[in-house]
């Protein structure tokens, strides 16, 4: 999908009430545009917490997702934007409505949180739709986080291992096994 301001071509105004929902209404109008009822997502990192969302807003859209190296925040908020927000935020030659203040607003409803930001752990444990987490390992993407999604998910598998070889090939035919096994064959 292409993202709405995020250098592709789709472009929207942003405000200051602009957050994970904002995305998941597109992601839900290009679903229902395709015609699509259900199906399986895979998300990489921010596509992770764009899952999360969808499945709290519409979790019978969804058979299986692969949430591969979620995001997610251990600890505090540091203050200030984080520097992939700030780094985005300095293409937006062309909205003249991003102003620091709404810039700053935007930065805190998608980040401020925490956890993987879009829903809580409390959401999580509830959350019934079998997922595959292929677990991070990096600042942006913490193990501990992965781990977390792996304990709280009712129906969830982990693979720990899997961006290099030998790993990335076995995980490969584990995504590919997992989704086949949550594929209806109605």
């Amino acid at each position: 999908m292409d993202q709405r301001n995020a250098g592709g071509r789709s472009r929207a105004p942003i405000t200051a009430q602009d957050g994970w929902h904002t995305y998941t209404g597109d992601h839900l109008a290009l679903l229902d545009h395709l015609g699509i009822d259900r199906c399986h997502l895979y998300g990489q990192c921010i596509g992770g917490s764009f899952i999360l969302s969808l499945l709290k807003a519409q979790p019978g859209r969804v058979a299986a997702a692969v949430l591969a190296q979620p995001i997610g925040r251990v600890g505090p908020m540091p203050p200030g934007r984080t520097p992939r927000f700030q780094a985005w935020a300095e293409t937006l030659t062309d909205h003249p409505e991003a102003t620091p203040a709404v810039l700053d607003a935007f930065s805190r409803n998608l980040y401020e949180p925490g956890f993987v930001y879009c829903v809580d752990r409390a959401f999580v444990s509830t959350c019934v739709t079998p997922c595959l987490v292929l677990a991070g390992n990096d600042e942006a993407h913490p193990l501990p986080i992965s781990e977390e999604l792996a304990r709280l998910l009712p129906k969830c598998e982990l693979v720990r291992e899997w961006k290099t070889e030998p790993a990335l090939s076995s995980a490969r035919a584990r995504v590919t096994e997992f989704l086949a096994k949550h594929t209806s064959r109605a």
